[in-house]
């Protein structure tokens, strides 16, 4: 299950709100205090919960497993304790399945004093770090892959599998032989521009047999540079109305894939000191600078053309506000928002007077 849907669940747990899935002698206080649940995988058919001592006379501890859909089934009470334990080894588990778990501390009187969840998989989880495609680094000599095994059994080793785009199968890259949760792996045997496919498995061997988790999720990188490059500058079109601009963009070579919008946002600085702000909106657009395309108004996500590392591309533009002659600029910068820069949301920001440009990741988008 996505870990972000386990938080939310853990949520909505810690504020009994799916509290009618459990028997009715568990119910929510707004009185009682968090503690903390720890599990531990044993073996494939054994989870140890682990916990604080508290000052309390009993505690009773609820299981649920989960359905492969996701659902959480009916919590049942497995067992009520003495108030001076501290663990708990839940046996005789069902293989390759994930187990809620609840605590609930009790007083002499049967008041409620604390509550914890958890949560852990009788054999092997593997993903991708929550974050990997947009805080992962990358560049034309190498990626970083971000692998972990953040729930079940400590794997012995990991498994990494890639294809390039247009291959039909994956073949294995490497096995990591490493007995943690985490693994930093750097794939140097990268073609600069080329696109790939990762996914992984993990394996651990119990007695004689190894014993494999399920493959993680495929994820998408590119060996191009990860802050796209550009160049830019005005062109000085005898077609120009008074309220049109032409400029130029030309893309780094190593540069991956930009998708760039009909519509930006500018501010101008004057040499007099003053500015103007306002919006451009594309009209047309040229890959060689003679033959020309009109931009599609409607098309969704205001998407206008793709430029490719060591391409250009010609823009000419309506500008919202008054800002020739353009010799008597000091500062003249455009602004996309929400385009995609090798396929993630990024924004560019174009200078048109000192020339540079660079795109940088909206974060917002995946965090």
């Amino acid at each position: 299950m996505d870990r972000l849907l386990k938080s939310i669940i853990g949520i909505f747990l810690s504020f009994g709100l799916i509290f009618s899935m459990m028997g009715n002698d568990v119910w929510a206080d707004t009185e009682s205090k968090w503690m903390n649940l720890d599990t531990e995988v044993k073996s494939m058919t054994s989870i140890r919960l682990s916990w604080k001592k508290k000052a309390v006379a009993k505690y009773r501890l609820y299981r649920a497993a989960e359905k492969n859909n996701g659902n959480i089934r009916k919590y049942q009470k497995i067992a009520t304790i003495s108030g001076k334990k501290t663990s708990y080894l839940d046996k005789k588990r069902k293989k390759k399945t994930m187990y809620h778990y609840m605590i609930r501390g009790y007083d002499k009187k049967g008041n409620l004093k604390y509550r914890g969840e958890a949560e852990d998989y009788t054999g092997l989880w593997c993903s991708f770090f929550e974050y990997q495609i947009p805080d992962a680094k990358y560049s034309t000599e190498e990626i970083q892959l971000q692998l972990c095994s953040s729930e079940g059994l400590k794997p012995d080793a990991y498994c990494i599998y890639r294809k390039q785009k247009g291959d039909t199968a994956y073949h294995l890259l490497k096995v990591v032989k490493k007995k943690t949760w985490y693994v930093d792996y750097r794939d140097k045997a990268v073609k600069k521009g080329k696109v790939y496919f990762y996914k992984f498995r993990t394996y651990k061997t119990i007695g004689k047999k190894k014993y494999y988790s399920k493959y993680s999720n495929q994820i998408r990188m590119s060996a191009t540079n990860q802050v796209g490059i550009f160049k830019a500058k005005i062109v000085e079109d005898q077609q120009n109305h008074e309220d049109e601009i032409t400029f130029m963009l030309t893309s780094q070579d190593g540069n991956g894939e930009i998708i760039l919008q009909n519509c930006a946002g500018f501010r101008v600085e004057k040499q007099d000191g003053s500015s103007v702000e306002g919006n451009v909106r594309a009209i047309e657009y040229s890959k060689d600078g003679n033959v020309w395309t009109k931009v599609d108004q409607e098309k969704e996500g205001n998407e206008m053309a793709t430029l490719n590392a060591g391409k250009n591309i010609w823009i000419r533009g309506k500008v919202s506000e008054q800002i020739k002659p353009l010799d008597q600029l000091q500062e003249f910068k455009l602004y996309m928002e929400w385009l995609k820069y090798n396929d993630l949301q990024s924004s560019l920001e174009i200078d048109l007077i000192g020339g540079d440009c660079f795109t940088s990741v909206i974060e917002e988008a995946y965090h």
